[in-house]
């Protein structure tokens, strides 16, 4: 039976990535609501724009933070800190995303991609800081995964276009390992276009000290490396699978797949793509949030940015 996907309410913060322990941050409510045939429709008082053909019926969903009994998914946090671990500037890359924030053994790690100037660019890649005192100090900032390509700006005309995304975390027999997905362009030297060719995940050992394991290829064979950058081994194909196996539970996917129909598409025939890991109500029911990247049939990048709906789904 296929699981329904379901229109959600929009997100307005990014909830914090599911980990072993909390660092204290913004949290926001994100109130699902399941819009089915024969359903009220609530109304908002910030209803958005009409992208959504006018063949279907748009759910209208407001905004419940301060309401109950609706605000029941997450608990809000009270005496917040905020603690800025990064200051952009042109040398250290000005274009941050991906972040991640893990905690094992009482100590957090703090994951985030990094490019020189633009999103997905050639040479982006994962950098970390690591904090033993419950957030209140942190180390220098230190690359995580080494680029895979030049870092240069997606303007600049150059033949590679490999970059990568981090993926998350996992913990396989008492050892933390950081994911990172590597992929490129397929359209060499020009402004990047779709599709994006994926080459396959990295992944390496972190200690409880901050010490790096040796990197490797969650492949059974290691793909060829850009001219001029390092070539790393296949893993063993014994903590591969155990790898790949901790990311099939709940709680615990990978939150950015970009393989071809990673995801299946939502009841309305929509895209979904970069999920958060699925997180469980208190009825035991799991739930996962995924982004609209547009119609299934849309032919060009204008017809599918025309036909976001510029919400988040959800599949429980």
């Amino acid at each position: 039976m296929k699981t329904p996907i379901r229109f959600t309410q929009p997100t307005r913060r990014t909830p914090l990535s599911r980990g072993q322990c909390r660092l204290g941050g913004c949290l926001a409510l994100l109130l699902l609501v399941p819009v089915g045939q024969g359903q009220e429709q609530r109304r908002s008082a910030n209803p958005l724009p009409d992208v959504v053909p006018e063949s279907r019926t748009r759910p209208v969903v407001e905004w419940t933070a301060a309401r109950d009994p609706l605000n029941f998914r997450y608990d809000f946090l009270e005496n917040l800190k905020t603690t800025t671990l990064l200051k952009a500037t042109p040398e250290s890359g000005t274009w941050n995303h991906h972040q991640h924030i893990f905690c094992v053994d009482a100590v957090f790690y703090a994951v985030w991609d990094t490019q020189i100037r633009d999103e997905n660019g050639a040479g982006q890649h994962g950098v970390m800081r690591r904090s033993t005192d419950q957030g209140k100090t942190w180390t220098p900032v230190e690359q995580l995964f080494p680029p895979s390509a030049r870092n240069v700006p997606a303007a600049d005309p150059y033949p590679e276009t490999r970059f990568q995304t981090f993926s998350g975390f996992a913990v396989i027999d008492g050892v933390l390992y950081a994911v990172t997905d590597v992929a490129e362009w397929t359209t060499a030297g020009k402004k990047k276009v779709k599709p994006r060719r994926k080459i396959g995940r990295m992944c390496r050992a972190i200690g409880s000290d901050g010490t790096l394991g040796p990197i490797f290829w969650l492949l059974p064979t290691a793909p060829k490396p850009v001219e001029g950058f390092p070539a790393y081994p296949a893993g063993d194909p014994a903590l591969v699978a155990k790898i790949e196996d901790y990311f099939r539970q709940p709680g615990q996917e990978i939150q950015l797949d970009f393989a071809p129909r990673a995801h299946p598409d939502s009841d309305d025939h929509h895209v979904m793509a970069e999920p958060v890991p699925s997180y469980q109500l208190r009825d035991g029911t799991w739930v996962r949030l995924y982004r609209d990247s547009g119609a299934r049939g849309a032919r060009t990048l204008k017809e599918e940015e025309a036909t976001k709906s510029r919400r988040n789904y959800a599949s429980f």
